[in-house]
């Protein structure tokens, strides 16, 4: 007969007690060695075909849901709409009238996400452009904008644009080749 020795502490089993017991030194964890190396994680990419089975399977599941509702609900009732009347079975008159409430709703999404669309192919568009423009700029290198320097005022009064009265003389008097 196996003796075991007190814990020590409360719920905690002592080191001693567990190496003494063989079945509490083989329930515990095995730490793993610190020189092996860990496998890297295998990352698995989600295909199209993948995303086609997921969108079939979860079609054909709600399918044979809304067969067992209609074939369940199978009492006749008399639908009056818009001046026109009819007798459906219960499951299908509520089918219809989800199709109905569906459409209601999708319709003017529908209709928003073609203005969003439309609106972020022009800003697309316009950020191209912008682009195309900023491309030609950098490659035409030209240097910064400098302020042009301020002009003196004209001289209204004085009918000679040329203040300078050297000019004003006859080219014959300044040279002379008479050699």
């Amino acid at each position: 007969m196996t003796t075991t020795a007190p814990r020590e502490s409360g719920n905690e089993p002592s080191s001693r007690q567990d190496d003494a017991d063989p079945h509490r030194a083989a329930a515990r964890p095995l730490e793993p060695e610190a020189s092996a190396p860990r496998p890297e994680p295998v990352v698995v990419q989600h295909t199209r075909l993948g995303g086609v089975w997921l969108a079939l399977a979860l079609g054909a599941l709600v399918l044979i849901l809304l067969l067992v509702f209609v074939l369940q609900n199978d009492q006749h009732v008399e639908i009056h709409i818009y001046g026109g009347h009819w007798n459906a079975p219960v499951g299908v008159a509520l089918l219809m009238a989800a199709a109905f409430g569906v459409l209601l709703v999708v319709a003017p999404a529908g209709g928003r996400i073609m203005q969003l669309k439309r609106a972020a192919r022009r800003l697309h568009r316009e950020r191209e452009s912008f682009a195309r423009i900023a491309l030609a700029d950098s490659q035409r290198q030209s240097p910064p904008l400098a302020r042009p320097e301020p002009r003196e005022p004209r001289r209204s009064q004085d009918p000679d644009p040329d203040p300078d009265p050297e000019t004003d003389q006859p080219e014959s008097d300044t040279t002379s080749d008479s050699g």
